[in-house]
C-alpha cells in the first residue's frame, strides 16, 4: 500500500513539474511566444509570461509590472509598414520583447528598413537592450512589380546554458545583454 501511494507520488511530480517550469518560471529556463501571422498583418497581439502581459498595437506597447500597468509608445524611427515578427522571450527570470518591423523614414521616399529591436521591461520603462537595421528594400508599387531586396541578416537571441549569458547577433555584429540599464 505504502509502495503504491509514493509510485503515485512520483508520477504526480514526473507530470506536474514541467508544467509548473513554465507556469512560473525557472532561472536556468528560456521560453518564447510569438505573435500569429494574423496579429502580425493586424498590428495587434497580445503576449504573456508567467505574470507579465504586454498588449501591442500599432502605436503603443502596454504592459503590467508589480501591480500597475504602463503603457509606452511602440519604437520606432520612422513610419512601421509591417511587423515581421514580435516574439516575447523569458531568459533567466528577465523578459524580453523582440521586434521585427519593417518601417519607412516618410511617404516620400519608397525605401523601407527591417529593423530588428529587442526591450526589457523595467519598471515603468521598456529599456531597449538592441537596434539593429538587418537589410532594405525598395517598396512594390504594384503586384507586378519585382520586390528589391538587400540580403537580410540572421539573427540569434539565446540563453548561453555554460555561462547563464544573454547573448544576440546580427549578421557579424554580435553582443551580450547585461543586467544594468
Amino acid at each position: 500500500m505504502k509502495g503504491e501511494s509514493i509510485l503515485g507520488l512520483m508520477k504526480w511530480i514526473l507530470y506536474f513539474t514541467p508544467v509548473l517550469f513554465l507556469t512560473y518560471g525557472w532561472s536556468g529556463f528560456s521560453a518564447e511566444q510569438n505573435c500569429t501571422k494574423k496579429d502580425l498583418y493586424l498590428k495587434n497581439c497580445v503576449l504573456r509570461s508567467g505574470e507579465l502581459k504586454m498588449s501591442l498595437s500599432n502605436e503603443k506597447i502596454r504592459y503590467n509590472h508589480d501591480m500597475w500597468t504602463s503603457i509606452v509608445n511602440f519604437p520606432n524611427s520612422g513610419i512601421v509598414t509591417r511587423w515581421e515578427e514580435v516574439k516575447l522571450y523569458t531568459l533567466a527570470d528577465r523578459h524580453f520583447l523582440s521586434l521585427k518591423v519593417w518601417e519607412r523614414e516618410d511617404d516620400e521616399i519608397p525605401i523601407e528598413e527591417l529593423r530588428w529591436v529587442i526591450l526589457e521591461p523595467k519598471g515603468k520603462k521598456l529599456v531597449e537592450r538592441v537596434n539593429e537595421l538587418l537589410g532594405k528594400r525598395q517598396e512594390k508599387k504594384s503586384k507586378e512589380e519585382d520586390l528589391i531586396q538587400d540580403r537580410l541578416k540572421e539573427t540569434s537571441f539565446a540563453l548561453e546554458k555554460k555561462s547563464k549569458r544573454i547573448v544576440w547577433s546580427a549578421g557579424k555584429k554580435s553582443g551580450v545583454i547585461t543586467d544594468g540599464l
